[in-house]
């Protein structure tokens, strides 16, 4: 077995890989397409995964942005002596998604990047305050009496999960505590729903 350093290759010599199960439409697409139109580097950085028939195991997605894109060349990094098994095990592992995402650190440190447009998918409220600002007002941004609205900031929140609703309960009393000690006028919510990932 070998894996060979990455190559650019004209893209017309790298086939799609016609039983890679993995799929993305539409909206997603479009995002996948921009990023490359937004990125271009990161194609280099991460490139196609190609056995020696030049046959894609890891990138079929990409390889089809860089068609719509007309791209010329493509990065490759070229696998050979690979068995029909470990191809397949390949392509299966290079699109699981063994970890989740920490809500908590995106909202606190990522909040102000573009994350649904880099194909993150953000919980149904992620937005939530932020269209209730915009649906409120009058649409054109100015209060009723002629003077320009403040821009909507979105509060500064903090996700807490708990492993049971026990937990959960007994967390209430002590976080109320803290932040009627510690932080006079923040507040909290409490909001049970589904598992993420």
């Amino acid at each position: 077995m070998a894996i060979h350093a990455i190559q650019l290759v004209p893209i017309e010599q790298v086939q799609l890989h016609p039983q890679n199960p993995r799929l993305i439409k539409d909206n997603r697409f479009e995002q996948l397409v921009q990023s490359l139109i937004d990125f271009p580097d990161m194609l280099h950085a991460r490139p196609l995964v190609v056995d020696e028939d030049f046959i894609v195991l890891g990138g079929n997605m990409r390889l089809h942005a860089a068609l719509r894109l007309a791209y010329a060349e493509i990065p490759v990094m070229q696998v050979t002596g690979w068995s029909d098994a470990q191809k397949r095990e390949f392509m299966i592992k290079d699109n699981a998604s063994f970890g989740e995402w920490d809500f908590s650190i995106l909202a606190n440190e990522w909040s102000e990047e573009p994350l649904g447009a880099w194909g993150i998918d953000l919980p149904k409220d992620w937005l939530e305050p932020e269209e209730e600002a915009t649906s409120s007002g009058s649409g054109s941004g100015d209060s009723p009496d002629g003077e320009e609205e403040e821009e909507y900031k979105p509060e500064p929140r903090m996700i807490i999960t708990f492993p049971s609703a026990e937990d959960l309960q007994h967390a209430e009393a002590d976080v109320q505590e803290l932040l009627d000690r510690k932080y006079p006028g923040a507040r909290f919510t409490v909001q049970v729903g589904e598992r993420n990932g």
